[in-house]
């Protein structure tokens, strides 16, 4: 786990696997890897988020584009917090805006949102 928050969901469920998942995506001129956090089921994943940075914004909207047929949900610890500094959007907003559904972990009470969890055939 690379953080506490990540270990706080591994307790909470740990039926979910934790980055047992690669999937690849291209920078301009680099291949590159990503983890999703929590696999729910083959092609359906969690990202939990402490801080959304501007690397992890532009690794998520590449992964996004180039994997059209995965599901990823974001899970942010605090989904009010700010984009940077003097910015009016938030986690939740930028996430909405860019087609990820996402939740906030302090506002579910420290709980997966459960239809996250079933299997509906995203």
């Amino acid at each position: 786990m690379r953080s506490k928050f990540e270990e706080q969901v591994s307790k909470k469920y740990p039926e979910l696997g934790y980055e047992t998942d690669k999937l690849t995506y291209v920078v301009p001129a680099k291949k590159r890897t990503y983890n999703p956090d929590w696999t729910i089921r083959p092609g359906v994943y969690i990202e939990t988020k402490g801080k959304l940075d501007r690397e992890t914004i532009e690794k998520m909207l590449l992964v996004k584009k180039q994997n059209p047929d995965v599901t990823i949900y974001i899970l942010f610890q605090r989904g009010s917090n700010k984009l940077r500094r003097g910015s009016k959007m938030t986690y939740l907003d930028w996430a909405e805006k860019n087609g990820f559904e996402a939740a906030c972990w302090q506002e579910t009470r420290g709980e997966i949102p459960p239809q996250w969890l079933e299997n509906n055939n995203d």
